[in-house]
């Protein structure tokens, strides 16, 4: 009987865990046959693997759909070369990895591993034969610069193989031809790398090195084109031109290529009033469209808000008499830029109604706009609110909501279809805000009088006119609630001035 318990306490050691467990390999592996125990072993090393001295955290490539997303998990780097007195390969620079997580068994080809101050990447990986995922890494010991689209200089780390030039003599005799020293380069072939083969020039410290033997189609899986993620070539010696970076970014051809911004706007703008500026990114002289790989956005500044402000548009509104810097610097890279001056003045100025900040052109089905205008005397804000008149579209395509500046910054709309009124809600409240209704073309607010100013909006000949107290409002918040054939024509007046902007109200 005592033999028999032996014999069944050793077969449940043996026995593999219930269930399975998922892990990260891909649909080619689905008629691999697991290996004896390997599940065990995977809980085993899941359990364990903090416990030895190699244990890094890293961030790693390749586990995941796509494979250029980094994760960061922790793995084991042990040493596979034993110290020796070769310099042309330390033991260091060559390391087996083990992911010890238990979700993890697969590591492709190529990917890059970033551990322990340095970029690794995946050069024998033991996906197959190994219970877990293995693979044997390089370290990358050094790296090639370029530029990538916006002009910012992209460092890509590469595997020099054996650190030794294979042979070292320039001198090419009439009856004697001698190899130029080279050396052979691995890394991982991405949208970066696989541009090296049409630039067919690399800088390396300082010095330039031409391409050859460019291979870009050892793929992992033999009928996805898509596997290929490792590439190699040679790189030949060769004098630098002129037209080499070889002091400051480092990169072939670097001193032909250039980067920049331009600018265009007026050169003035009255206080009160409104001007757009334009910026254009040019890439070696020529001038550069936004693309789904390339989108170009632009954030603007000014130097004095207290002159002249800019949104995120480039609408330059004039604030005050004086000079200011309007600024365009492209988002992509800090380092291109272009400034423009502009003159804010009151020349010829009495009084005047403008929109300031930026006046959108077009609201699209139940979202909103908001639009702010002030009354100017002599190119100086005045205190006085504006009233505002509505006409084109009809009032049953869009609501409207009134209030002072700090009213509508601090409050969000939501539009109830069932009984069509507009609700404005303000930040840490319920709702207390006003609603408005259509009754027989006359336009209703219905507001707290304790805390917001009520406003009544009346329909005359086709325009919309809001009633308000003596104070007035300075915004007003439009809301499309169905689409317009005819746009929406926004007036702002003040005694015998006014200012009007015309809004497209669209559909989905």
């Amino acid at each position: 009987m005592g033999s028999s318990e032996q014999y069944i306490k050793n077969a449940a050691a043996f026995a593999q865990p219930s269930g399975g467990i998922r892990t990260n390999a891909p649909s080619q592996y689905a008629g691999r046959q697991k290996q004896y125990l390997a599940e065990r072993s995977a809980l085993f090393d899941a359990e364990r693997a903090y416990l030895s001295s190699d244990y890094v955290n890293a961030d790693v490539q390749g586990l995941t759909a796509d494979f250029y997303e980094w994760t960061n998990t922790n793995i084991r780097m042990s040493d596979i070369i034993r110290p020796s007195a070769s310099l042309t390969r330390k033991n260091d620079d060559v390391k087996q990895i083990l992911l010890p997580e238990l979700a993890v068994d697969y590591l492709p080809i190529g990917a890059k591993i970033q551990a322990m101050g340095s970029t690794w990447i995946c050069i024998n990986p033991s996906n197959i034969s190994s219970a877990r995922a293995t693979a044997i890494v390089y370290r990358c010991n050094t790296a090639y610069n370029s530029y990538d689209c916006y002009g910012n200089v992209v460092s890509e780390p590469i595997v020099i193989e054996k650190s030794n030039m294979l042979g070292n003599d320039n001198e090419s005799p009439e009856n004697l031809i001698l190899m130029d020293g080279y050396f052979h380069v691995i890394c991982q072939l991405n949208d970066n790398t696989r541009r090296l083969g049409q630039n067919k020039r690399i800088i390396l410290g300082t010095k330039a090195y031409y391409i050859t033997g460019f291979t870009d189609f050892i793929r992992e899986f033999t009928n996805d084109r898509d596997s290929v993620h490792l590439l190699d070539f040679t790189v030949r010696i060769e004098e630098p031109t002129e037209a080499d970076d070889v002091t400051v970014n480092f990169i072939a051809g670097g001193n032909t290529q250039s980067f920049e911004a331009i600018i265009g706007g007026a050169e003035s703008v009255q206080v009160g009033e409104l001007t757009t500026y334009t910026a254009q990114f040019v890439s070696n002289g020529e001038i550069m469209h936004p693309t789904e790989d390339c989108p170009i956005t632009w954030e603007w500044t000014s130097s004095d808000h207290s002159v002249a402000t800019v949104d995120v548009f480039g609408n330059v509104s004039g604030i005050a008499e004086g000079s200011a810097q309007i600024t365009a610097t492209l988002a992509q890279n800090p380092n291109v830029s272009a400034t423009a001056s502009i003159t804010v003045s009151t020349a010829g100025m009495t009084e005047n109604v403008s929109f300031i900040g930026y006046v959108q052109s077009s609201v699209r089905q139940y979202t909103s706009a908001v639009y702010t205008a002030f009354y100017f005397r002599n190119g100086e804000r005045m205190p006085n609110g504006v009233t505002f008149s509505f006409s084109g579209a009809d009032p049953s395509c869009y609501l409207v909501l009134y209030g002072t500046n700090d009213d509508l910054a601090n409050s969000t709309v939501s539009v109830d279809l069932g009984d069509m009124l507009l609700k404005q809600y303000f930040a840490g409240e319920s709702y207390n805000g006003s609603e408005l209704s259509l009754d027989d073309g006359v336009l209703y607010q219905t507001s707290d009088p304790t805390k917001y100013n009520p406003v009544r909006t009346k329909l005359v000949d086709g325009v919309l006119y809001a009633v308000t107290d003596e104070l007035g409002f300075n915004q007003v918040m439009i809301t499309a609630v169905k689409p317009s054939p005819v746009p929406l024509t926004i007036t702002a007046s003040y005694g015998g001035v006014s200012k009007s902007i015309i809004v497209d109200l669209e559909g989905y």
